[in-house]
C-alpha cells in the first residue's frame, strides 16, 4: 500500500501547490484510488507534476461535503470520465462554518449530484477487493470544540451539523487494516471506536486530519484535549499515524511530543508504504 498527498496545507517542494484543503492517492489492493480533492485544481496540478495519472484512478472517494475536500470535483469529473465516486447524499446539501463575524456557507457544488458520477453509500458500504466505507459514527465522547462551528441547514433552520455526510474508508490488505479519515470532525477517537465495533480490531494505519485545529480562529485546541488524546492513541501500540491538514503543525507536535515516531505529518507531495 502507498499512500501519496497530492494536496494539503503544507507542502514539501516549492514546486507544489498548497492551500487549505486535503487530496490523497492511494495504491492498494491493486487498485488506484483518489480520496478527496482539495480546494480547486492544484491537486490535479500537483498530481501531474508528481507523475500520478488521475485518468486511471479506479475509483474515487468523497469523505464529506466541505469545499476544501470537494471542491475540486469538477475538475475531476473533467480529466476522468468514468470512474464511480463514492458519497453520502447529504454531502450536497448546504453545510455552513461560523467565522467570528458570518456565517460561512462551506459546502460543495450541489449540481455535480445530478452528474451520473456519484455512488451515494449507506451507513456501512462493502466496495469489495478490499475496500470498505462506514459513517454515522455515534458521539461516543463528545466532539471537540473544533467540530461545533460547523452547521447544517435543517428544515430551513442551521443547527450543529451532525456529520451524517461524513464517511470513512478502509482498506484491508496483506492481514491488515488502514483507516483514512478526510477531517474526522466525529472526533478521531470515536471513528476509530467505530471501526472496532465493525471490524473487531485496531486499524495498523490510521491517515487522516484530526480536526485539532479551529480553522476559523488559527488557533489548536488546548494542550490538555490534545494530550488527552495523544494518550488514546498512544494505547494503541500497533498503530501507526499520519496526520496532516486541520490537525494543525502546532497540535501535531503537541501529540508528537507524546507519541514520538507513532505519528508524523503528511505534507503535499509526502509518500509512504505501508
Amino acid at each position: 500500500m502507498k499512500i501519496t498527498a497530492l494536496v494539503e496545507n503544507t507542502t514539501c517542494s516549492d514546486e507544489l501547490a498548497k492551500e487549505h484543503g486535503l487530496s490523497l492517492y492511494i495504491e492498494a489492493c491493486g487498485k488506484r484510488v483518489l480520496f478527496d480533492t482539495g480546494l480547486g485544481d492544484n491537486f490535479a496540478a500537483n498530481a501531474e507534476k508528481l507523475g500520478v495519472d488521475l485518468e486511471n484512478i479506479d475509483f474515487a472517494v468523497l469523505s464529506h461535503g466541505h469545499y476544501d475536500h470537494g471542491g475540486g470535483l469538477a475538475r475531476f469529473i473533467a480529466i476522468n470520465g468514468t470512474s464511480p465516486i463514492y458519497a453520502r447524499e447529504l454531502a450536497f446539501e448546504p453545510h455552513y462554518s461560523q467565522r467570528p463575524d458570518e456565517l460561512f456557507y462551506n459546502g460543495i457544488d450541489a449540481s455535480l449530484a445530478s452528474s451520473g458520477r456519484f455512488v451515494f453509500t449507506n451507513r456501512e458500504q462493502d466496495l469489495g477487493g478490499g475496500f470498505s466505507l462506514f459513517s454515522e459514527v455515534p458521539a461516543y465522547e463528545p466532539v471537540f470544540s473544533s467540530s461545533r462551528t460547523q452547521l447544517e441547514m435543517v428544515d430551513g433552520k442551521t443547527v450543529q451539523d451532525r456529520f451524517l455526510h461524513e464517511q470513512n474508508l478502509v482498506i484491508h490488505e496483506d492481514g491488515k487494516y488502514a483507516l483514512i479519515a478526510g477531517c474526522a470532525h466525529s472526533g478521531i477517537y470515536n471513528i476509530i471506536t467505530r471501526f472496532r465495533e465493525i471490524y473487531g480490531c485496531d486499524p495498523g494505519l490510521v491517515v487522516g486530519g484530526f480536526h485539532l485545529m479551529i480553522p476559523n480562529l488559527g488557533k489548536s485546541l488546548p494542550d490538555e484535549e490534545i494530550d488527552a488524546l495523544a494518550g488514546k492513541l498512544g494505547a494503541m501500540k500497533n498503530t501507526k499515524f499520519y496526520t496532516c491538514h486541520c490537525t494543525g503543525k502546532q497540535a501535531f507536535e503537541r501529540l508528537s511530543m507524546s507519541l514520538g515516531a507513532q505519528v508524523s505529518y503528511l505534507s503535499g507531495g509526502d509518500s509512504f508504504e505501508f
